[in-house]
């Protein structure tokens, strides 16, 4: 079997942004504790959304979209090129031509931004004017202890220039939008959702959008996009490169543009993510490597650790509740990290005759338990949740073990292969 071909992909927010959580204006059927009128939306999309867009593109790219009869070899070409089923947890990922996602990252056009380990970070002491830099101690009863950390000041999801040289928490990366209305508007149709409830009232909507472009450092994040790499089996990719149908297909949204380049744009296409569809302009390049996830470095506060080692969550991972015993019950193993939620949309494609129908469910009562043969006919089921550690997230084990460790992150072969479950041996340097 020949290597697959390595893409780097980048998305440019065209204008403000929305991309879903557990709380959600809700619809019919919902549970009652996920729906609100205060919504805000999360600062990056899910892998599983970057999956469903490159999928989507795929079979626009290749005119595979349309309704056609079940004999129609489209069908055929349409499962060999993005396979038959969306993510699923206990099944063997089969997405036709593409092989893997990489994990997603930030850029600011000229350098990649990274998730910042949790434990490289400082006390400062206002009154005294003294800054103390975290450090793994031991305790007498063996345990692990982050001296000068502060557990009345947590630690957030932050991203680091990969030069090391600035550093911003994740929530600060993009700016905050609020629309107050009395209608929840800018978004698709619901299933099971009445006309009435599409006009309920007295809502609050927070959006994100890319930050002013101002000179960079402690205080002013860049105008950031997101950035992650694909292995394609093949060159279908090579249409992306040079798409000169894409041009006119974005020449409409130049002047909303936030700068990018009118070379670029040429090359760049209109992609919708998230169920409010928000635009974003996409790039596609050629890797200038034959890595699908470039091992960052890591420069550090945290002083060498005998015996130890220390991986850092490169993304949001789904442990194994072996490892996670571990960590809560022997002393030498160690988690630090935040947790978030996850949930994804699942459905088969074997039985559909138009792809783009996937969009909208067609069970009209969205109380309806959806059984295993309406799924197989192309109708979407909501998973249950998840819990995932955050990117950022460190782990202390023993330094003989790191491997084994690294093995069983990875080995979650469904969330590995689409950008989730990965991790790296941190290199401890001390901070320029």
């Amino acid at each position: 079997m020949s290597s697959p071909n390595y893409y780097t992909i980048t998305l440019t927010p065209e204008s403000r942004f929305f991309f879903g959580s557990e709380i959600t204006f809700g619809q019919s059927g919902e549970q009652k504790r996920r729906r609100s009128y205060l919504v805000k939306s999360e600062v990056l999309p899910q892998q599983t959304s970057l999956l469903g867009m490159l999928r989507y593109e795929l079979l626009r790219e290749n005119s595979l979209l349309a309704p056609y009869d079940t004999n129609d070899n489209r069908q055929q070409a349409a499962e060999a090129l993005v396979g038959t089923t969306g993510f699923v947890v206990d099944d063997k990922p089969d997405y036709g031509v593409i092989d893997a996602l990489s994990p997603l990252l930030l850029t600011d056009g000229k350098q990649r931004w990274v998730p910042e380990p949790l434990d490289d970070g400082a006390y400062e002491n206002k009154d005294k004017k003294t800054t103390n830099a975290f450090c793994w101690q031991k305790t007498k009863s063996g345990n692990w202890k982050l001296k000068h950390y502060n557990p009345k000041a947590p630690r957030y999801a932050r991203f680091v220039r990969e030069d090391g040289r600035f550093a911003h928490d994740l929530d600060d990366c993009f700016s905050s939008v609020t629309l107050v209305g009395n209608r929840i508007s800018n978004r698709l149709y619901r299933p099971g959702e009445s006309s009435e409830e599409d006009e309920e009232g007295l809502f609050r909507q927070t959006f994100r959008s890319a930050c002013k472009t101002l000179p960079v450092n402690e205080d002013n994040p860049p105008a950031f996009s997101f950035v992650f790499r694909v292995a394609i089996k093949g060159n279908v990719l090579d249409a992306f490169l040079t798409n000169e149908g894409a041009a006119n297909e974005v020449g409409a949204y130049a002047e909303r543009s936030r700068g990018t380049d009118a070379e670029e744009r040429k090359k760049a296409r209109l992609v919708f993510l998230g169920a409010e569809r928000s635009a974003f302009l996409m790039t596609v390049a050629v890797a200038n490597d034959l890595n699908l996830v470039p091992t960052p470095t890591y420069r550090t506060n945290t002083k060498s650790l005998s015996g130890t080692a220390r991986i850092v969550l490169t993304s949001d991972a789904f442990l194994p509740e072996k490892l996670f015993a571990k960590c809560r019950d022997h002393p030498d193993y160690f988690l630090m990290a935040n947790v978030k939620t996850f949930r994804f949309l699942s459905s088969r494609l074997d039985n559909t005759t138009s792809f783009a129908s996937l969009r909208r469910s067609e069970t009209k009562d969205d109380t309806e338990t959806t059984t295993e043969n309406q799924t197989k006919k192309g109708r979407r089921r909501e998973s249950d949740l998840f819990q995932l550690a955050e990117r950022g997230g460190v782990l202390l084990v023993p330094t003989e073990q790191a491997d084994t460790v690294v093995q069983q992150i990875e080995n979650q072969t469904a969330f590995h292969t689409i950008g989730y479950n990965h991790c790296a041996v941190a290199s401890i340097t001390p901070k320029a």
